[in-house]
């Protein structure tokens, strides 16, 4: 009996590109931000930042550092107010 299985075929370049982006990311540790560096890097307000993460525009923080420090994903918040840039303009 045959078995379906599926593989891509890729070549080595790509291969060898894909392991290299993977080590990358791998390598780079995340950035967190506090909410004053996040309002400082969306040059918002703190209270700005609160309205909009009850209205569901702003993420949870993605990490505690402790009860009282909520720390977000700087990559996370780039790609999603990029996104919401695009979303916005197109």
């Amino acid at each position: 009996m045959a078995r379906n299985r599926n593989f891509q075929t890729i070549s080595f370049a790509q291969a060898r590109a894909k392991i290299k982006a993977q080590e990358q990311a791998l390598s780079t540790p995340p950035e967190w931000l506090t909410r004053t560096d996040l309002c400082r890097r969306y040059s918002i307000s703190r209270s700005k930042s609160y309205s909009l993460q009850e209205e569901g525009k702003l993420p949870e923080p993605s990490y505690h550092f402790g009860k009282q420090s909520p720390r977000w994903n700087a990559q996370e918040l780039d790609r999603m107010m990029t996104s919401r840039k695009e979303q916005k303009n197109g």
